[in-house]
């Protein structure tokens, strides 16, 4: 059927392409047909965490997930399409682990089985291993067509809406891409707003402030999909599954560790928990213990019980066991402060150079990388690159490799490596930095940032007096804010998402200045329609809340808002002062158990 859908759809277009008739036949023979058939099959039987080796039916080990969007949670329908009902533009936002790439994979065979719609999965962090921009790569790389010569059949291809894209990892794309790229997503959206679309990211990398794009959240796993989703992985691990299901069912209910329960409501999580159950049965008291039990078992203990009569791989450059971590750890720092989540042999080779020499080992590379993915199985290959079995390991390694440095060693890395070169999406990195890590993270990282951000809205403005109205004008400075007002209602808010933002959400702490800007919108005497005169695109009735723009900034003063915001102000403050209250309590601990020693 589904190809059915697409010859069809050949069909229309040639009645009328015209002189672009060949161009039609090979960008849909051979490009579009080719390409949706590739994503079929790789994603009817997948690769996963627990089974890197071998491919397993998706349907087999998906578990069906639930999404919040504001306070309502649904499930996934039946159909997929009918997610778009309401917005032809969806976000899917989850923390590392939550389910959305899988997610994501089942609305593309949901589509494939039961929609007239066309769907194309794009990975964005492999546009980012290009010079093109987004349009160019999906109308080479799907549709085999050069776009600067062939613009007018991509557009007739896109004009009448009979595809669903598919945006894969908004978070992965290079911080000093994320604009851009931003840029041409909402772009495209825009120009073929026809079609569907949906797109999955981590919070915080600034996909929920995308134009027109409707942000649902991946929800926990409930005890239901818990249960289900440790039969169906157990079931291929081991001969014995539904027994070694019912014991790691009843050690996780049977624990009193409530957070280390919330911690398995997470799929990766989980997905640990099942590999390492065997081993260590025990629920770890941190989250790191996850990725540390993981590691051990995959060096140690993995291989050989999954191999007839308990064949352990060779590990060819025989090091020992802290030299593999050291190097996994120092290989993941770099890499991902790079935004570097996917490795080809060129850029191993490079970094394996470099590391034999930070670390004095020896080996030859072609061994390591035998090791690390074949021996190990800590990087796996997809294609001709590898990466991590999930991001999240590589976040581990490069966490704990800062944790274990000198202390000002760690100072140097939070107060300007992470503060300047990255970006804002690493809820997951942070909260294992602060696991590992409390005292400097919350001291260096977050509480200097805070700070920083708290004197840069104290700033006075000169003619400006009354406090409240400077705080809010150098918040809008630091955090551009663009609504767009449709039918005299609000369509959408939108901001930068920079690092601040991304550490009071990180907090969860109860400021938030973008929620109050939001309820002052909702609830202010200022009409929409007072605002929309100052629209700076009339088109789309966008408005800026531009400092720059007197009249806007006249209505804004003249209004709650900076007494609004003002309130928040007071709440950062005094959460700055509680925040160094308790670091400085842990210090004094920390000096007295020194002394006691």
């Amino acid at each position: 059927m589904f190809f059915e859908i697409i010859n069809s759809f050949k069909e229309e277009l040639l009645k009328t392409a015209g002189i672009q008739h060949k161009e039609v036949i090979v960008s849909i023979d051979e490009g579009l047909q080719q390409y949706t058939d590739n994503w079929f099959h790789k994603i009817s039987n997948v690769k996963t965490f627990l089974f890197n080796e071998n491919p397993v039916r998706f349907e087999d080990v998906y578990v069906p997930l639930s999404l919040r969007y504001e306070k309502k949670t649904i499930e996934i329908p039946d159909n997929v399409e009918l997610l778009f009902k309401i917005n032809n533009f969806i976000t899917i936002v989850g923390h590392a682990g939550s389910g959305k790439t899988m997610l994501m994979k089942h609305c593309f065979l949901n589509i494939v089985q039961k929609s007239n719609y066309i769907p194309v999965i794009i990975e964005l962090r492999r546009i980012d291993n290009t010079s093109m921009k987004l349009a160019e790569y999906i109308s080479s790389s799907v549709f085999k067509l050069n776009l600067v010569r062939s613009e007018s059949v991509f557009n007739k291809l896109l004009s009448d809406g009979r595809f669903i894209f598919f945006f894969d990892g908004f978070d992965e794309i290079a911080i000093n891409k994320k604009e851009t790229r931003s840029s041409e997503i909402e772009e495209f959206a825009d120009r073929y707003n026809k079609n569907l679309f949906m797109l999955t990211s981590r919070p915080g990398a600034g996909a929920e402030s995308l134009s027109r794009f409707r942000t649902y959240h991946v929800c926990e796993m409930n005890e239901k999909q818990i249960r289900m989703f440790v039969e169906k992985q157990a079931r291929y691990m081991d001969e014995d599954g539904e027994q070694i299901a019912k014991k790691i069912i009843s050690t996780i209910y049977g624990s009193r560790n409530t957070t280390i329960k919330e911690y398995l409501s997470n799929p990766l999580l989980l997905s640990m928990f099942i590999l390492t159950f065997k081993y260590t049965p025990e629920l770890p008291s941190k989250r790191s213990g996850f990725y540390f039990n993981v590691f051990d078992t995959l060096y140690c203990k993995h291989d050989s019980t999954s191999k007839t009569g308990g064949y352990l791989h060779e590990k060819k450059c025989k090091m020992e066991r802290e030299q593999y971590l050291a190097l996994l750890q120092t290989f993941s720092y770099d890499s991902y402060l790079s935004s570097k989540y996917e490795f080809d042999s060129l850029y191993i080779n490079e970094e394996f150079e470099k590391l034999k020499k930070k670390l004095a080992l020896k080996f030859q590379n072609d061994s390591m990388l035998y090791d690390l993915s074949v021996s190990i199985g800590i990087l796996v290959l997809d294609g001709l690159t590898y990466n991590f079995p999930h991001r999240s390991m590589q976040e581990y390694f490069a966490a704990s490799l800062i944790s274990k440095s000198e202390e000002n060693s760690r100072k140097l890395v939070y107060t300007q490596i992470l503060t300047k070169k990255y970006g804002f999406d690493g809820f997951n990195f942070w909260s294992l930095c602060e696991e590992m890590d409390e005292f400097c993270f919350l001291n260096f990282f977050i509480l200097d940032n805070l700070k920083s951000f708290n004197a840069k809205l104290l700033q006075p403005i000169e003619g400006m007096e009354e406090t409240p109205k400077a705080v809010l004008c150098n918040y809008l400075n630091i955090i551009p804010i663009q609504i767009r007002i449709g039918n005299g209602k609000l369509r959408y808010i939108r901001h930068s998402a920079n690092l601040y933002t991304s550490i009071l959400r990180y907090l969860h702490r109860g400021v938030n200045f973008i929620d109050v800007i939001i309820d002052w919108i909702f609830s202010s005497r200022i009409s929409l329609s007072e605002l929309q005169k100052y629209a700076s695109d009339t088109k789309e009735s966008i408005v800026s809340l531009d400092v720059d723009n007197k009249e806007v900034m006249a209505l804004l003063y003249n209004s709650t808002l900076p007494d609004m915001i003002y309130i928040q102000f007071e709440k950062l403050t005094d959460l700055i002062k509680d925040l160094e209250s308790e670091l400085n309590s842990k210090r004094r601990h920390e000096i007295d158990l020194l002394n006691i020693c």
